[in-house]
Protein backbone atom coordinates (compact mmCIF):
# COMPACT_ATOMS: atom_id res chain seq x y z
CA UNK A 1 0.00 0.00 0.00
CA UNK A 2 1.28 3.46 -0.91
CA UNK A 3 2.27 5.73 1.94
CA UNK A 4 1.88 9.44 1.34
CA UNK A 5 4.70 11.57 2.84
CA UNK A 6 3.41 13.95 5.52
CA UNK A 7 4.24 17.09 3.54
CA UNK A 8 2.28 15.80 0.52
CA UNK A 9 -0.63 14.85 2.77
CA UNK A 10 -0.67 18.36 4.29
CA UNK A 11 -0.60 19.98 0.84
CA UNK A 12 -3.42 17.73 -0.38
CA UNK A 13 -5.62 18.31 2.69
CA UNK A 14 -5.88 21.96 1.72
CA UNK A 15 -7.74 20.89 -1.44
CA UNK A 16 -9.42 17.56 -0.64
CA UNK A 17 -11.80 16.02 1.88
CA UNK A 18 -9.86 15.54 5.11
CA UNK A 19 -10.95 11.88 5.47
CA UNK A 20 -7.54 10.67 4.31
CA UNK A 21 -8.32 7.02 5.08
CA UNK A 22 -10.57 7.00 2.02
CA UNK A 23 -8.21 8.67 -0.41
CA UNK A 24 -7.25 6.75 -3.53
CA UNK A 25 -3.54 7.16 -4.38
CA UNK A 26 -1.54 6.43 -7.50
CA UNK A 27 2.19 7.02 -7.85
CA UNK A 28 2.57 8.60 -11.32
CA UNK A 29 6.19 9.71 -10.88
CA UNK A 30 7.34 7.76 -13.93
CA UNK A 31 4.22 8.29 -16.05
CA UNK A 32 5.30 11.61 -17.59
CA UNK A 33 8.91 10.95 -18.55
CA UNK A 34 11.95 11.95 -16.53
CA UNK A 35 10.58 14.70 -14.34
CA UNK A 36 12.77 16.54 -11.85
CA UNK A 37 10.72 15.53 -8.81
CA UNK A 38 11.15 13.02 -6.06
CA UNK A 39 7.50 11.94 -6.20
CA UNK A 40 4.34 12.76 -8.15
CA UNK A 41 1.03 11.42 -6.80
CA UNK A 42 -2.46 11.52 -8.20
CA UNK A 43 -5.00 11.58 -5.35
CA UNK A 44 -8.78 11.23 -5.42
CA UNK A 45 -10.85 11.74 -2.28
CA UNK A 46 -14.14 10.04 -1.34
CA UNK A 47 -16.07 12.92 -2.96
CA UNK A 48 -14.33 12.29 -6.30
CA UNK A 49 -12.16 15.43 -6.15
CA UNK A 50 -8.86 14.86 -7.93
CA UNK A 51 -5.47 16.55 -7.58
CA UNK A 52 -1.83 16.00 -8.50
CA UNK A 53 0.78 16.65 -5.80
CA UNK A 54 4.53 16.74 -6.39
CA UNK A 55 7.37 16.40 -3.92
CA UNK A 56 10.31 18.38 -5.30
CA UNK A 57 13.99 17.62 -4.74
CA UNK A 58 14.07 19.87 -1.68
CA UNK A 59 11.16 17.82 -0.23
CA UNK A 60 8.63 20.64 -0.62
CA UNK A 61 5.16 19.43 -1.56
CA UNK A 62 3.37 21.43 -4.24
CA UNK A 63 -0.14 20.93 -5.61
CA UNK A 64 0.11 20.92 -9.41
CA UNK A 65 -3.66 21.15 -9.90
CA UNK A 66 -5.04 24.62 -10.60
CA UNK A 67 -3.42 28.00 -11.27
CA UNK A 68 -1.07 27.73 -8.29
CA UNK A 69 0.72 24.79 -9.94
CA UNK A 70 1.58 26.50 -13.24
CA UNK A 71 5.05 27.55 -12.06
CA UNK A 72 6.05 24.02 -11.10
CA UNK A 73 4.39 22.56 -14.21
CA UNK A 74 6.41 24.99 -16.34
CA UNK A 75 9.65 24.04 -14.55
CA UNK A 76 9.00 20.31 -14.83
CA UNK A 77 8.11 20.35 -18.53
CA UNK A 78 10.91 22.79 -19.38
CA UNK A 79 13.58 20.72 -17.61
CA UNK A 80 12.32 17.42 -19.00
CA UNK A 81 11.67 18.51 -22.59
CA UNK A 82 13.46 21.82 -23.16
CA UNK A 83 11.93 25.08 -24.31
CA UNK A 84 9.53 23.41 -26.77
CA UNK A 85 7.98 20.32 -25.11
CA UNK A 86 5.24 20.11 -27.75
CA UNK A 87 7.92 19.02 -30.24
CA UNK A 88 9.08 16.11 -28.09
CA UNK A 89 5.67 15.06 -26.76
CA UNK A 90 3.56 15.93 -29.79
CA UNK A 91 0.82 18.53 -29.52
CA UNK A 92 -1.94 16.13 -28.36
CA UNK A 93 0.18 14.61 -25.58
CA UNK A 94 1.36 18.08 -24.57
CA UNK A 95 -2.31 19.09 -24.24
CA UNK A 96 -3.14 15.90 -22.31
CA UNK A 97 -0.28 16.49 -19.85
CA UNK A 98 -1.28 20.09 -19.12
CA UNK A 99 -4.93 19.05 -18.70
CA UNK A 100 -4.07 16.11 -16.42
CA UNK A 101 -1.91 18.22 -14.14
CA UNK A 102 -4.11 21.31 -14.12
CA UNK A 103 -7.46 19.53 -13.77
CA UNK A 104 -7.90 15.74 -13.86
CA UNK A 105 -6.06 12.87 -15.59
CA UNK A 106 -9.40 11.19 -16.27
CA UNK A 107 -10.32 13.77 -18.92
CA UNK A 108 -9.58 13.14 -22.60
CA UNK A 109 -8.45 15.47 -25.36
CA UNK A 110 -11.22 15.02 -27.95
CA UNK A 111 -9.38 14.53 -31.22
CA UNK A 112 -10.64 12.71 -34.33
CA UNK A 113 -8.50 9.75 -33.17
CA UNK A 114 -10.36 9.78 -29.82
CA UNK A 115 -13.68 9.48 -31.71
CA UNK A 116 -12.41 6.78 -34.09
CA UNK A 117 -11.06 4.66 -31.23
CA UNK A 118 -14.44 4.74 -29.48
CA UNK A 119 -16.66 4.05 -32.50
CA UNK A 120 -17.31 0.44 -31.42
CA UNK A 121 -18.43 1.72 -27.99
CA UNK A 122 -20.38 4.86 -28.95
CA UNK A 123 -23.59 3.58 -27.39
CA UNK A 124 -21.98 3.91 -23.96
CA UNK A 125 -20.69 7.43 -24.63
CA UNK A 126 -24.14 8.47 -25.92
CA UNK A 127 -25.97 7.37 -22.75
CA UNK A 128 -26.13 10.98 -21.51
CA UNK A 129 -28.58 13.65 -22.69
CA UNK A 130 -27.06 13.77 -26.18
CA UNK A 131 -27.85 10.73 -28.35
CA UNK A 132 -26.26 11.86 -31.63
CA UNK A 133 -22.83 10.51 -32.57
CA UNK A 134 -22.53 13.44 -35.01
CA UNK A 135 -22.61 15.92 -32.12
CA UNK A 136 -19.81 14.07 -30.35
CA UNK A 137 -17.81 13.87 -33.56
CA UNK A 138 -18.19 17.63 -34.11
CA UNK A 139 -16.38 18.44 -30.86
CA UNK A 140 -13.56 16.03 -31.71
CA UNK A 141 -10.98 18.21 -33.44
CA UNK A 142 -7.22 18.37 -33.60
CA UNK A 143 -5.58 20.70 -31.08
CA UNK A 144 -4.49 24.00 -32.64
CA UNK A 145 -0.99 25.07 -31.70
CA UNK A 146 0.62 28.35 -32.76
CA UNK A 147 3.98 29.94 -31.99
CA UNK A 148 4.73 33.58 -32.70
CA UNK A 149 7.69 35.65 -31.51
CA UNK A 150 8.45 33.34 -28.59
CA UNK A 151 4.84 33.11 -27.40
CA UNK A 152 2.71 30.03 -27.93
CA UNK A 153 -1.01 29.26 -27.80
CA UNK A 154 -2.66 25.85 -27.50
CA UNK A 155 -6.40 25.50 -28.21
CA UNK A 156 -8.14 22.14 -27.77
CA UNK A 157 -11.38 20.45 -26.72
CA UNK A 158 -11.67 17.86 -23.97
CA UNK A 159 -14.34 15.66 -22.43
CA UNK A 160 -14.35 15.67 -18.66
CA UNK A 161 -15.33 12.69 -16.57
CA UNK A 162 -18.80 14.16 -15.96
CA UNK A 163 -19.58 14.02 -19.70
CA UNK A 164 -19.10 17.72 -20.39
CA UNK A 165 -17.07 19.18 -23.24
CA UNK A 166 -14.56 21.90 -22.42
CA UNK A 167 -12.54 24.23 -24.60
CA UNK A 168 -9.04 24.80 -23.28
CA UNK A 169 -6.98 27.83 -24.26
CA UNK A 170 -3.44 27.69 -22.88
CA UNK A 171 -0.82 30.39 -23.41
CA UNK A 172 2.85 30.51 -22.66
CA UNK A 173 6.40 31.34 -23.66
CA UNK A 174 9.05 29.25 -25.39
CA UNK A 175 12.81 29.48 -24.87
CA UNK A 176 12.79 29.39 -21.09
CA UNK A 177 9.54 27.45 -21.23
CA UNK A 178 6.60 28.86 -19.30
CA UNK A 179 2.85 28.23 -19.08
CA UNK A 180 1.41 31.70 -18.53
CA UNK A 181 -2.30 31.04 -18.18
CA UNK A 182 -5.02 28.45 -18.69
CA UNK A 183 -8.61 29.30 -19.58
CA UNK A 184 -11.27 26.57 -19.59
CA UNK A 185 -14.74 27.32 -20.97
CA UNK A 186 -17.83 25.14 -21.31
CA UNK A 187 -18.76 23.91 -24.79
CA UNK A 188 -21.30 21.26 -23.66
CA UNK A 189 -22.67 21.04 -20.12
CA UNK A 190 -21.81 18.15 -17.79
CA UNK A 191 -24.07 15.19 -18.52
CA UNK A 192 -24.28 15.91 -22.25
CA UNK A 193 -22.37 12.68 -22.83
CA UNK A 194 -21.78 9.74 -20.54
CA UNK A 195 -18.25 8.83 -19.47
CA UNK A 196 -18.20 5.00 -19.35
CA UNK A 197 -14.50 4.43 -18.75
CA UNK A 198 -13.16 3.34 -15.39
CA UNK A 199 -9.78 4.38 -13.96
Amino acid sequence: MLQLPDSMRSAAISRLNTDTDHWWLRDVTNSYGKLDVELLYWIIDNKDNSIMVALDRTRNAIVLTGPGGLGLASDLLGKAYGGEPWKTLGVSQFAKTIMAWYSDPRSHVTTPAFFDKRKPFLQGWLAGREKSADVLQQVCREPIFSLNAGRWTLDFNAINRRGGIERWLVRGESGSFKISDVNVSIVKEDGTFYFPEEL
